[in-house]
This record gives C-alpha cells, structure tokens and sequence, in this order.
C-alpha cells in the first residue's frame, strides 16, 4: 500500500456508486412509513408547503447525485461541472425548507409532546453540517478529490433522518436513557459512513484525506453539542420561547 495520496483510484466509480445506493437505501427504508401515512391520509398533520418543497428539493439532491456520478465517471466532466453548478440552487432551497418544516412540526407536536423540542438542535445542526459541506464543496469544485469529499459529506449530513427512523429505534432501545443513547440513535448511521469514508481513504491510498481529517472531527463535535445542548436542562423552556410556543 502507497504511502502517496493519489488523485484517482480503480475502485473510485464503484465506491461512488455503492454511496449512492446506499443514501437512497437508508432514505427508501427510514421514510417508507411516513411516506405511506402521506398518501393514505394517516398523517399527524396536513404537509405545510415547506415539507413538500423540502421532500421535493432532498429526492432533487439524490437524483443530482446519481446523475453527477455517471457524468464523472463516464468522463463528461465539462456537463458534470455545469449541472454541479446548476445543483448548488438546491442548496437554499433545502436549507430554507428544512428549518420551516421543522419549526412547523415543533409548534404542531408542543402541546401534545413538551420533550419533542429536544430533537430541534439536531434537525438545526443538519442543516447546519449540510450547508457548510455543499458550501465548501462549490469553492473546491476545481480540486476533484476535495470536491468529491465534501459533497459525499454533505449527503452523509442529511441522511440522519433517514437512518434515525431506519435504526434509531432499536439503538435506543438497547442502551439506557441519557446522552450516549440520544447520540447514538440519531448519529449511528451517519458515524458508519463517517468511518467508512476515512476506512476507504486508508485502503486505496494508504491515508486519510485532509477533508476528512478536519471536517468529520469538527462534524462529530458539532453532533456532541447538539445533543449536549438538546439534553440540556434549560433547553426546552428556552427552545420553546425562541419558536414562540407554549
């Protein structure tokens, strides 16, 4: 095994490839239930315009991402760059819709469900992760090995949904109520595609890149302090006067 990061590997189309099925897996199974209660009318609540733009806009993502795969790893760079570009318009669209739909679901759930606000700085914190990744990934657009990183990295950021509802459940059920269990039930999937990712580096390149390096550190930090902050005593009192709830 080299010592030397190289810029392309053999096995680089197929890891993206295995990537991609694996996003549209976890979001197919996680949210194959709601989807159902959509459609059959069993719903909590009606979809405001926010969640609908935001199903919409995340399936807009994954589609883009299959695309951008098979125009790289065809070689049609020159395309493969102008529907980057053109992809990164979903960026606002994803971010905007996620937190309105969020806030909808937080003001629907808080007379019923007082603890549910808990789980607001982990649904902010995704989007956070997400913007700063899809962010970073446009200014590295000319630097494939970062680009292609970052962007994998923004997608690991918005599957925590899916893989919360695909497997979080369980997790949770095994381990004892507290900090470890909440971490863990949402973040388990994605830490699995974080280790993943840095395992892959090591294997066809003999290191880790430095986009993995520094971001999945500073992306696991920011999952610690949302859950940290979730957990927190004054958090739900507080996250209830910043949306304007009782």
């Amino acid at each position: 095994m080299g010592t030397g990061f190289t810029r392309r590997h053999r096995l680089d189309t197929a890891s993206g490839w295995a990537f991609v099925l694996l996003a549209w897996t976890a979001v197919v199974i996680g949210f194959a239930s709601q989807v159902t209660a959509r459609f059959t009318g069993q719903a909590d609540y009606p979809a405001p315009v926010a969640l609908e733009v935001h199903v919409w806009a995340f399936s807009a993502w994954l589609v883009l991402l299959a695309l951008q795969v098979a125009l790289a790893s065809s070689g049609r760079l020159h395309w493969h760059r102008r529907v980057g570009t053109l992809g990164m318009l979903l960026v606002p669209v994803m971010a905007w819709s996620a937190v309105a739909a969020e806030f909808y679901s937080q003001r629907f759930y808080a007379p019923g469900d007082p603890e549910n606000i808990r789980f607001l700085p982990i649904a902010m914190n995704s989007v956070l992760g997400f913007v700063g990744c899809a962010v970073a990934a446009f200014l590295m657009r000319r630097s494939p090995p970062y680009h292609k990183r970052l962007v994998c990295l923004a997608t690991t950021v918005i599957l925590v949904a899916a893989f919360a509802r695909w497997w979080g459940g369980a997790i949770a059920s095994a381990l004892p109520p507290g900090f470890m269990a909440e971490w863990l039930s949402n973040y388990a999937g994605v830490l699995v595609l974080f280790a993943a990712a840095m395992g892959y580096d090591l294997a066809t390149r003999g290191s880790v890149h430095p986009v993995h390096r520094v971001a999945i550190p500073v992306l696991v930090g920011m999952q610690l302090l949302a859950v940290a902050i979730g957990q927190g005593q004054a958090w739900p009192e507080l996250g209830r006067r910043l949306l304007g709830i009782g």
